[in-house]
């Protein structure tokens, strides 16, 4: 049994529902869910943290991605070395919360109190900074370099010579004596390049300074991830933190709960509550090539599941900027640069164009969703549960879930770099704040805490391994189930 389907809270609901003043249902608390009315919930207490907001350290808009919902282990993952938070919360208590949203975890009874423990050590004895923005940053430099490059050949770009220049009717006039035109074979090349490189950047500084890994200045974070996934790859910032911070890093692998677990009808079967088709039999040979399309599908999804719904999955969205112009602006501005400046600047041939276009967007979404799904969607990975009878109780503590439900896999120092170091899956959901370069390091320490707690590890020997495995778990969910009529809706 999954969490049961949320609606968007909208309206006054008579906050206080005694005349105590001190109970409230979610319900109650979602609807404080602005800057200027920012409730949180933590260990069933409900605080309204209106004045912290802009005073939070990690910056105003994280807390407010919490606002109007419960953050318990958003509050543990994203201060795990300090009880700092805690205390100051204890003065911005308002009431308690009386039912739930979503389903919650077993209580910690020892791993994730020694394991954050023995990783605080290591930074702190080392005397390593556990966020690393200089580490993201070189290695972009050459990345975006090739994009560039990849750019330039993709779309016939002139050389820059003297002779570039406004023609007499005020447009960009090119000296066609310094137009390079490529071969197919080298635009091909160039597109997949360009959507590798597309695809990286995302990998690295997006992931991390959505996680807040990335530095210690807020507006560094959020200027860093926005220049990545927003203006460079055209999606949503926005959208990305509530599907997979707020949704995903919380409830991992928890049926209508967790966002990227497909919902009752897909075209994918992952979990065995999902309705079954006889469609899915096939579904480990036409997923992998559905995959191609994720990057489009992000930016679809950005304007109409989170713009117009108002939800990103079963995940309410919190608005805390004006959010039409941007979505105007980024992908206004995505579209021009990539498909304006070809088509009406460089005066590319509309075919041409479509087809280098579409086989970057291919790559980009192959590179991306090979990277995350097996992470996760495996046959090693676990899927929590709610416990029967209970009150939406899960039968694991959030600190154990984030290790069985994660798939580490081994890579070379230049297979981390290639996958953004989702390698590290387990270590990346216990420690999100922590930089992804910090995790060859503090893997060994997660793995003996875990074996000493027998805790499942789940660590393959490669990347083969891993691929194998997720594509077995989409084979062994396609062959049985209770029959129904499919509606990919």
């Amino acid at each position: 049994m999954g969490a049961p389907k949320t609606a968007p809270a909208t309206g006054k609901t008579g906050s206080v529902t005694t005349s105590g003043g001190s109970k409230f249902s979610w319900r109650d608390v979602a609807v404080h869910n602005t800057h200027d009315d920012c409730w949180i919930i933590v260990d069933g207490i409900v605080y309204d943290v209106t004045s912290w907001v802009d005073r939070h350290p990690g910056g105003a808009e994280v807390l407010l991605l919490c606002a109007g919902r419960e953050c318990t282990e958003m509050m543990q993952s994203y201060h795990p070395f300090t009880d700092k938070p805690w205390k100051v919360l204890e003065s911005y208590k308002v009431g308690v919360c009386t039912d739930k949203e979503f389903p919650t975890y077993e209580r910690d009874t020892g791993f994730w109190n020694e394991v954050k423990t023995e990783v605080g050590n290591y930074f702190e004895s080392n005397k390593i900074d556990s966020k690393h923005w200089f580490a993201g940053f070189w290695r972009m430099v050459p990345v975006f370099a090739a994009a560039l490059a990849a750019f330039a050949i993709m779309h016939d770009m002139p050389l820059p010579v003297p002779g570039m220049g406004l023609g007499d009717d005020g447009s960009f006039a090119f000296d066609s004596a310094h137009t390079v035109r490529w071969s197919w074979a080298a635009k091909v090349l160039a597109a997949t390049v360009y959507g590798i490189c597309q695809a990286l950047p995302l990998l690295h500084v997006m992931h991390d300074a959505c996680h807040l890994a990335y530095s210690h200045s807020a507006e560094l974070q959020i200027w860093a991830g926005r220049f990545c996934l927003d203006w460079f790859a055209g999606c949503s910032m926005l959208s990305w933190q509530h599907q997979h911070v707020v949704g995903h890093h919380i409830y991992t692998n928890v049926y209508e709960a967790d966002p990227d677990v497909p919902p009752a009808h897909d075209p994918r079967r992952v979990v065995p509550e999902q309705p079954y088709s006889w469609v899915y039999k096939f579904q480990h040979l036409y997923m992998p090539v559905l995959y191609a399309i994720l990057g489009l599908k992000m930016r679809y999804d950005d304007v109409v599941s989170v713009w117009l719904a108002k939800m990103d999955g079963p995940i309410r969205v919190n608005y805390f900027d004006p959010a039409w112009l941007r979505v105007f602006a980024v992908k206004g501005s995505w579209l021009a640069w990539r498909v304006g400046v070809p088509l009406l600047v460089l005066k590319q041939d509309g075919w041409d164009l479509l087809a280098v276009f579409l086989l970057a967007e291919a790559v980009t979404g192959w590179w991306l969703a090979f990277n995350f799904q097996v992470s996760h969607i495996s046959t090693e990975a676990s899927w929590p549960r709610v416990k029967p009878g209970s009150d939406m109780e899960l039968d694991e503590e959030w600190a154990v879930s984030q290790v069985r439900t994660g798939v580490n896999y081994y890579a070379n120092p230049f297979g981390d770099f290639l996958c953004g170091a989702l390698n590290y899956q387990i270590e990346h959901h216990l420690f999100p704040c922590v930089s992804q370069y910090h995790y060859p390091a503090i893997a060994p320490i997660v793995q003996r805490v875990a074996k000493k707690h027998g805790i499942k590890y789940n660590n393959l020997p490669s990347y083969t391994a891993a691929i194998t495995a997720h594509l077995t778990h989409l084979y062994n969910l396609g062959q049985s189930g209770i029959p129904v009529d499919l509606h990919l809706d």
